[in-house]
């Protein structure tokens, strides 16, 4: 049988891209076996006490299996569910952060019917945190996702620091995408999901702008009462800050000069990029502001920094990546 050229170049792109993760993971196991410990972090922390290069203690935990299999074997992933293991660090504005993951998901941090769902691993969870950083004299810790809001609402956490950052995030977002669409300042906003905890505060944020606030109905059903139908067929910037997939369920209400900027983790599937460029909108990604990571944070994420794990973005760029 011949095989062609382009056949052959996959191949081997798909067996490097094998040999990479795999590569990846066997790095988490064997530093995890080596640098998990108190005493190694008391240690770098008597460093850091005297140069401050480490800032911040990440904790980050997959939005699908894909993300999860990318940095860890499925036993490891039964090992992390809730005790944040190592995975790499990351720099941005001259500072490091470290980045660590626990393989929990949206499902397990939060139940309609049960508001202490998992309370105990969730306080568990923030315990341990804060007691590597304060082994590693960090300033500050940070959570992915939903969980910032989720330990807000509950009264685990109260600061809830990655708020301001991300919001502060999406406007600078905002405005880079209407500099580079041609849309005027005063386009209409969308915020999908903007009752949430990131959507209730850039709502404010956005008070001297025409903004539409779109609510989400429990159930994942499409809240038509606050659907801005005046906006149809006009130029408009939709900012989705929903739970995964509930995207799905409104973009068969969207128009061609409508344009979609994604806050959400993780970013829209194939799937739905597909349907969305068959109708004519634009789709962009909030990548995070810039910096560098070792090992690269996974698909749209590669190359910046995620803004829930950023400091300060006043002096940083924000990176934006279209999707289709």
């Amino acid at each position: 049988m011949i095989r062609s050229k382009q056949g052959t170049t996959d191949s081997r792109k798909g067996k490097r891209g094998g040999i990479r993760v795999h590569l990846q993971r066997l790095t988490m196991v064997v530093s995890n076996l080596l640098l998990r410990h108190d005493a190694v972090f008391w240690l770098v922390g008597r460093l850091n006490s005297r140069i401050r290069i480490l800032k911040n203690v990440f904790v980050a935990y997959p939005a699908t299996q894909e993300y999860a299999d990318t940095y860890s074997y499925r036993w490891v992933q039964q090992r992390c569910r809730w005790y944040p293991w190592l995975v790499g660090i990351y720099r941005q504005n001259g500072t490091l952060g470290l980045i660590t993951v626990i393989s929990s998901s949206d499902n397990d941090f939060f139940h309609p019917a049960d508001p202490n769902h998992n309370r105990q691993h969730l306080e568990a969870l923030i315990q341990r945190t804060e007691r590597i950083r304060q082994l590693l004299n960090a300033e500050q810790m940070s959570f992915a996702g939903i969980l910032p809001g989720v330990l807000k609402a509950r009264g685990i956490r109260t600061d809830g620091r990655e708020l301001e950052v991300t919001v502060e995030a999406v406007i600078r977002a905002e405005a880079k995408l209407r500099a580079e669409i041609g849309y005027p300042e005063d386009t209409p906003l969308i915020l999908l999901g903007g009752k949430g905890f990131i959507g209730r505060r850039l709502a404010e944020r956005l008070a001297d702008r025409e903004t539409c606030v779109v609510d989400i109905l429990p159930g994942r059903r499409i809240n038509h009462e606050t659907w801005p139908l005046h906006l149809q067929r006009k130029s408009a910037i939709l900012i989705n800050l929903t739970k995964k997939a509930v995207i799905s369920d409104y973009m068969r209400l969207f128009w061609k000069e409508l344009v979609l900027l994604n806050e959400v983790y993780p970013e829209p599937n194939a799937d739905e990029i597909t349907f969305l460029s068959g109708i004519g909108v634009k789709v962009y990604h909030i990548v995070g502001v810039k910096g560098r990571a070792l090992p690269r944070f996974p698909f749209a994420y590669s190359g910046g920094v995620p803004c829930c794990a950023a400091w300060n973005v006043s002096d940083t760029e924000v990176l934006l990546r279209r999707l289709n």
